[in-house]
C-alpha cells in the first residue's frame, strides 16, 4: 500500500515538474519579443495566423518567434545581395513534392545559388525559342474560344478558369514543347487546376506550422503524402512531371528535374493567371481606367489581333497598369520569412535576439494604402498636370514611388526561388 502511495506521489511530482517547465518555457518564449505589439495569442502560438495576419504597424509580432514588416528599407536590408538573413523553415513547405527540394524550397545557400544559375537563362527567355510566337498563338486560341463558344452563342463564362487554361498552355508549350490543350478543349485536361485548388490552401496553411510537414514525412504518415500513383490532385501532376522528365532525359532523370517541372506547373501557371485575373478585374471595375486604356490603344494603333511585345512596351499607360496590378495584388502568397542572423539584429532601435523569423509584406499595408487607387497611381507615371489630379502633388516623389513598388525578394531582381 505504501509503495502504491509512493508511486502516485512520484507520478504527481513528475507531472507538476513537466507543467512548471512548460509554463516557464512559454513565458520565456513570450518575453523574447514582448516589446513588439501584436495579438496577445501571438506570443504563445502561430495557429491564429492560418486565418488572419495582424497589421497596422511597420513591424508586428505574428507568432512566438515571428515578426512581419511592411517597411521597404528593412525589406531591402533583408533581401540585398550580401544579406546575412537566411531562408526560414517556411520554405520547407514549398516542396510541392514533399520528398524533393526545388529552387523555391531549397534552403542551402550554395545549392540554391547553383540551381538558380542553371535555370537563369531559361527563365529569362534567353534559351527559349519563339517565346513571343508561342504566347501570341495561345492568345489567339483564347480569343477564338471566347468568340466561337461564348460570345457567338450568348453564353456567360468564368474568365478565372480561362486565364488558367491560357497560362498552363503557354507554360507547357514553352517548357515541354507541347501545350496541354486546355484552351483547345476548354477544360482542365490534366487536372492541374483542381490540384492547385485542392493543395495550395493546405500548403500555405502548413507553412505557418513547419513541424507539420516534418510530422507527415515520418514513415507512419508517409501514405498520406501525394504520390505519382494518385488519380487526382498533386499526385497526378507529379506523374505528369515524371512523364515529361522521362521523355526529355530518359527513364531515370535526376529527381531535381521532376521537382522543377512540378513547380513550373503548379506554382508558375497559377501565379501568372492570378496576376492576369486581378489586374484585369481592377481595370474593368474602373470606367475611367477603361476609357484611358482604350484611348491609348486608339492612339497607338497596335497590330491586330494580338499586340506585339515591342508595341506593348511602348504603351506607357498599359505598362503602368501592369505594374500597378502587380503592386495592388501580388500574385505570390505566403510569408516567405527569413531568419534573423545568429548575431541578432537591431531594427528601428529594437535589438532582436538571434533567429526570430521576419516576414516581408508588400500589399495593402498602411505604408502603401494611400496609393492603391488603380488609375490614379498609374497616371503618375506619365502625366502630372491633369486637372483631375489636383489632390496629387504636382512633382511626385518618384523615389518614394519606386520604394512602394519594391515587390521582389530576389536580389538580382528576378523571381526564381524567391
Amino acid at each position: 500500500m505504501g509503495l502504491v502511495q509512493l508511486d502516485g506521489r512520484a507520478a504527481a511530482l513528475i507531472g507538476v515538474i513537466v507543467v512548471v517547465e512548460y509554463v516557464i518555457s512559454m513565458i520565456r518564449q513570450w518575453a523574447r519579443l514582448r516589446h513588439f505589439k501584436g495579438p496577445a495569442i501571438a506570443g504563445f502560438s502561430q495557429i491564429w495566423l492560418i486565418s488572419r495576419v495582424g497589421g497596422g504597424r511597420d513591424i508586428t509580432r505574428v507568432g512566438p518567434n515571428d515578426l512581419i514588416t511592411s517597411d521597404p528599407d528593412l525589406m531591402k536590408h533583408m533581401l540585398n545581395v550580401r544579406t546575412r538573413y537566411k531562408r526560414s523553415s517556411w520554405y520547407d513547405d514549398m516542396r510541392l513534392d514533399p520528398t524533393k527540394d526545388n529552387v523555391l524550397s531549397q534552403r542551402n545557400d550554395d545549392l540554391h545559388s547553383s540551381t538558380r544559375s542553371k535555370m537563369a537563362a531559361a527563365y529569362s527567355s534567353k534559351e527559349v525559342d519563339n517565346i513571343e510566337t508561342t504566347v501570341d498563338e495561345n492568345v489567339e486560341r483564347l480569343l477564338k474560344l471566347f468568340d466561337t463558344e461564348y460570345i457567338a452563342k450568348g453564353r456567360p463564362f468564368d474568365f478565372g478558369y480561362k486565364a488558367q487554361y491560357f497560362t498552363l498552355d503557354v507554360i507547357s508549350a514553352l517548357a515541354f514543347g507541347e501545350a496541354f490543350r486546355d484552351l483547345e478543349t476548354d477544360s482542365d485536361v490534366n487536372g492541374c487546376i483542381s490540384a492547385i485548388e485542392e493543395s495550395m490552401p493546405t500548403i500555405i496553411a502548413t507553412t505557418v506550422m513547419p513541424w507539420m510537414i516534418k510530422l507527415l514525412q515520418l514513415p507512419i504518415f508517409r501514405s498520406m503524402l501525394p504520390s505519382e500513383r494518385d488519380k487526382v490532385g498533386v499526385g497526378k501532376v507529379m506523374a505528369i512531371a515524371k512523364k515529361v522528365a522521362a521523355e526529355r532525359f530518359g527513364p531515370n532523370p535526376k529527381h531535381e528535374v521532376e521537382s522543377e517541372i512540378l513547380m513550373q506547373i503548379l506554382a508558375g501557371a497559377d501565379t501568372t493567371a492570378t496576376a492576369i485575373r486581378a489586374t484585369l478585374l481592377y481595370i474593368i471595375s474602373n470606367p475611367r481606367v477603361v476609357h484611358a486604356m482604350r484611348a491609348e490603344i486608339d492612339d497607338a494603333k497596335p497590330n491586330l489581333p494580338v499586340v506585339t511585345d515591342a508595341e506593348a512596351r511602348a504603351m506607357s499607360y498599359l505598362q503602368a497598369l501592369i505594374k500597378e496590378g502587380l503592386r495592388i495584388h501580388p500574385p505570390v502568397v505566403g510569408l516567405m520569412s527569413k531568419e534573423v542572423p545568429r548575431a541578432g539584429e537591431t531594427v528601428m532601435g529594437d535589438p532582436h535576439h538571434p533567429t526570430p523569423h521576419l516576414e516581408h509584406r508588400t500589399s495593402r499595408s498602411p505604408l502603401l494604402l494611400r496609393y492603391t487607387a488603380m488609375g490614379r497611381h498609374c497616371l503618375r507615371y506619365i502625366r502630372t498636370n491633369s486637372t483631375s489630379l489636383t489632390e496629387i502633388p504636382p512633382r511626385p516623389d518618384f523615389t518614394r514611388i519606386r520604394r512602394r513598388h519594391y515587390r521582389t525578394s530576389a536580389p538580382d531582381g528576378g523571381i526564381r526561388g524567391l
